[in-house]
This record gives structure tokens, sequence and C-alpha cells, in this order.
């Protein structure tokens, strides 16, 4: 049975300043333009103001934008705007609160909604299991995009035996389409499948200086950045070891590190690494998130683009950042660290320069040698350039499509 409709299941405000949310939108728009029905089942919440009233379509950059059903859920975590030693117990509950009645209406709506030619999709491995709890003949028309698995043992046995129930499930890496066969899951019903980036949105064809002209930026400087959220799931990303790097970086040229993203809340800290390293502030930028359309400007008015995660377990294998492509695109040399996972896409002096992860001294090493090296560097930024081209959403939507289509046939 082909299927000509796609529901995506999606746990979270509409629209987000979170990652996840513009992933989720271009994987909707990326599959609309495989000549699909998509539909984004999310939860009425309050949303904060500056996102209140955005227009969806305008906000994530879309030509082609989902229908959104926005389901009744009890939304108390919006209220939570304070802090104290019990906010992480009122967080708990509210969240547990906020997901069972979103998962009610979602029920209530399933009952209703003909499931004939219909697909599920959703990130939320436990959301799916209820669902197949309640209604077991949707098991036939669940498909999972998997973003890590669990640490624990017991947690993993947990959640390979609920993939297992689904239909077919989409990894962002390798490593983690390998741990389930390993675990026993059908590798013809895996897809790895990595994010991508919108192309023409982030290929520009505009200079450097141009750039910096629309973003005020000094034009007499060289510019290393660092764009994106400052943490996920409560780890750094690089930003201290991109401050730490500063004491051994000893160039001619005048430069400085820009900070770009959020949360702008975690400055104070990266500002008493500062401190405690004496390094001048007036070498550090910090600058809160960014609209989503002046990105792929920011980019390209950097001269070197930095990705230093840490060596952690989620970093090592289940990373697929988005930036990680949108830095591609702006013919620039990137610095990222070298993990299993980054490697699945960069590789070192072909297409990047890869770096050991959580050192500020390896960080500084390869800022001065891509300075020093202009040609080398220029090679480096082309070749990524070039790679990106197949990380499309476009073609992301339609190796999707396949894959669900081929299952259910």
């Amino acid at each position: 049975m082909k299927y000509k409709k796609i529901i995506i299941i999606y746990n979270s405000r509409i629209p987000t300043e979170k990652a996840n949310g513009y992933q989720t939108f271009k994987t909707a728009e990326a599959l609309i333009n495989q000549k699909k029905e998509v539909e984004i089942w999310g939860p009425k919440r309050f949303n904060i103001r500056k996102l209140k009233n955005r227009d969806i379509g305008d906000y994530y950059n879309l030509i082609n934008t989902p229908k959104i059903v926005k389901l009744n859920v009890i939304d108390l975590l919006s209220l939570i705007n304070f802090e104290n030693i019990f906010t992480k117990y009122f967080k708990f509950i509210s969240n547990i609160i906020l997901t069972f009645t979103f998962l009610i209406s979602i029920a209530l709506r399933i009952l209703f909604q003909n499931q004939k030619e219909t697909i599920f999709l959703t990130r939320d491995v436990n959301l799916a299991s209820i669902l197949i709890f309640i209604f077991p003949k949707i098991r036939q028309n669940i498909f999972i995009e998997l973003h890590n698995l669990p640490l624990k043992k017991t947690r993993i046995s947990r959640q390979v035996s609920i993939l297992k129930k689904c239909m077919g499930i989409i990894t962002l890496t390798k490593i983690m389409k390998k741990e389930l066969i390993n675990y026993g899951l059908d590798e013809s019903k895996i897809l790895y499948e990595p994010d991508a980036v919108d192309i023409s949105q982030f290929k520009l064809k505009i200079t450097k200086n141009q750039a910096r002209n629309i973003l005020k930026l000094p034009k007499n400087i060289k510019i290393f950045l660092y764009l994106g959220k400052f943490h996920t799931l409560g780890m750094e990303k690089g930003i201290p070891e991109i401050i730490k790097s500063i004491v051994n970086i000893d160039l001619s040229e005048e430069y400085k590190i820009y900070i770009v993203g959020g949360p702008i809340s975690r400055v104070n800290k990266y500002i008493e690494i500062l401190k405690r390293y004496k390094i001048s502030p007036h070498k550090v930028v910090f600058l809160g998130r960014q609209e989503i359309k002046t990105i792929p400007i920011w980019l390209k008015a950097a001269d070197i683009l930095l990705m230093p995660h840490p060596k952690t377990t989620f970093y090592e294998k289940y990373v697929s950042p988005l930036k990680l492509f949108e830095y591609m695109c702006s013919n620039n040399p990137i610095i990222a660290s070298d993990l299993d996972a980054i490697k699945e896409i960069l590789s070192h002096k072909n297409n990047s320069y890869l770096v050991n992860a959580g050192s500020p001294l390896s960080i500084s090493k390869a800022i001065k040698y891509l300075m020093i090296n202009k040609d080398f560097s220029k090679k480096l930024a082309q070749k990524a350039y070039s790679d990106v081209d197949n990380f499309s959403w476009q073609k992301r939507g339609g190796r999707i499509n396949k894959f669900i289509s081929e299952i259910k046939s």
C-alpha cells in the first residue's frame, strides 16, 4: 500500500527557537515536495512573546508550509518563569501533565482519522509506544526518527523493544544504525539519514565584505565564528574550549571570536573563564540568537567557523548538527572535533580541519595553521562546499519518501 499522507507528531511549541523545530518543519517541507500531504500535530501551548504571532512560513523560511494542527493540552510549563528550589519539581510534574493531555488529544483525533494510506512520523519513542498500545493496528503506520539512544542498559532494552514494534526507523548517524542492528533490529527497516541544509538559502552569492556590511561587522580584522545553541541536553558544545584557546593564539593579524546563539544567560559563565585565564574581553563578542534568515550571512562573514564539540557519548555517537551542514555552505574553512559521528560527514585535511575533542590547544593550533596556510584553507572550504550538495533537505526528503514507500509497498 502506497501512502498519501504523513502526520508528524511534534511535542513542542510552534514555532520554537529550538533547532528541532526548524528541522521538523524543513523535513515536512521536503516531504511536501515529494507530492505528499503533510500535517504537523503539536500541542496548543503558550509561546514566548517574540514568537507568539510569527508566521510559520516566514520564520522557518518555507516555500511550502505544512498544515499545522494544534491540539488542546494543559500547559503549566509556560507559566513557570521563575527559579527556586521547587522549580525542577514543578517542571517535572507540568511536563507529565502536558504530555498526558497531548496524548489524549492525539488519541481522540486518531479515532476520527482515516488511517488508510496515512503514515505517522515522530521522534518521541515513548509517545509511539503508548499509541501502539492504544491502537495496535497503528504500528503498521508508525515511523520513528531517532536522534539518540539511552545510555543505561535498562532503558536501551526497553527502547529497542518499542522500536521493534514500529514499521521503520530513521537514524541520524551510521553508528546508531549499527547499534540497532546489533540489538537485533532488522537492517532493512532502518534508514541512515543525517540532517540537512537549505542549500538555496545558505549558498549565498555575496562576498565576505558584503556580508559584513549587511551585519555591520568590522572589515579589517579576522573573524572566527561559533554560531548555534550554546548547549545541548545540558552539555556544553565547545565554547569554554574556544575561549581557553585564545591563550595560545598568536597571530600577526588582529582577530575577534564571535560567539553567536543562545541562551544568552550562559554568557556570565563564559566571562568568568575570560577573567580566570586573563584574556582580554575585547577578544570575544557574545551575541544572542539571530533571525534564521540572517544566519547564512553570518557564516559568509566569517574567516573560520568553529564547531569543537567535547568528547561525550552523545557527541561521539549521535550528533548530526544542523550547523555542520550550514557551515559547509559558507565556503569558509571549518574546525570541528575529531569525533566518530562528525567524521561520517567531515574528514581531516580533506573538507575540514579536525581537532582533539576538548583540547583548547588543539583549537589554537588549528586556527594558526589555517591562517598561515591560506591556499590550503581555501581548498578545504571548497571541498566542503562541494560535498554539501548531497545533504539538501530536498534530497533527504526524497530518500525518506523512498524508504517509507518501499516498506509500505
